[in-house]
């Protein structure tokens, strides 16, 4: 919970959701790739989100996060969180808040 956050989810790296906020799922697409589904009265396509690596990840692991995409489907539910370490695409545990 938190002011002016309209989703957000603490994900492990298999893709199964620790606890959430305005997230109605996520789908692991392949190796590090993550889709997050947002509640429908939410435009994921005009967001702004932000993602970071768990704790538990490595140190030179690295997390992306994209909005306006359809690589998940509908531009307007999705964004996709993608991982990485040393170069190459890693499953990771990771954190997204969408303000």
């Amino acid at each position: 919970q938190g002011p002016g956050v309209r989703a957000a989810a603490v994900v492990k790296a298999d893709g199964s959701v620790v606890r959430s906020k305005g997230v109605t799922g996520v789908r692991k697409l392949a190796t590090g790739r993550y889709c997050i589904e947002l509640d429908s009265d939410y435009n994921a396509a005009r967001s702004v989100p932000v993602a970071t690596k768990q704790w538990s990840a490595p140190w030179n692991a690295t997390v992306f996060v994209e909005s306006d995409t359809t690589a998940c489907g509908s531009a307007e539910r999705y964004v996709l969180v993608s991982g990485g370490n040393n170069g190459a695409a890693a499953d990771l545990a990771f954190h997204v808040i969408v303000p």
